[in-house]
């Protein structure tokens, strides 16, 4: 059975990409905009800080080493980090409640790979995914 790579979206697009903005990005904004019940506030604080704190930041998201090539790859959770993807689940139940409407994708194959660790791989569509 191939392996199903995991990424979690909201309805928006990147431009830069044309792909669907990931969670954490529309997670800090909603942290940042402060309009949720203080509790809400307290609990996506709690687990981006838990992330920030166990999840490693890629420095890279091109496929050239070139300091000056697109970066266009995109973020996935292996499907073994559970606890990084139930953390996220929890995040994203809140964001919800903020009005971010989100979604799960998989992949088994999402494409050139420029970066990976225990927990997550980085990866540049292939051109027809695009």
């Amino acid at each position: 059975m191939a392996r199903k790579f995991v990424r979690f979206v909201i309805a928006e697009n990147d431009p830069v990409t044309g792909q669907q903005v990931g969670f954490f990005a529309a997670a800090y904004k909603l942290r940042r905009r402060r309009r949720l019940p203080e509790s809400d506030q307290e609990e996506i604080s709690a687990l981006l800080d838990w992330f920030d704190e166990r999840l490693i930041e890629p420095k890279r998201f091109a496929r050239s080493n070139n300091k000056h090539a697109h970066e266009k790859a995109l973020s996935w959770f292996k499907p073994e980090a559970s606890e990084h993807i139930g953390k996220a689940r929890r995040l994203l139940s809140k964001m919800a409640e903020g009005g971010i409407v989100s979604e799960m994708i998989t992949s088994d194959n999402p494409g050139y790979v420029v970066y990976e660790d225990e927990q997550q791989i980085v990866a540049v569509p292939y051109r027809d995914r695009w």
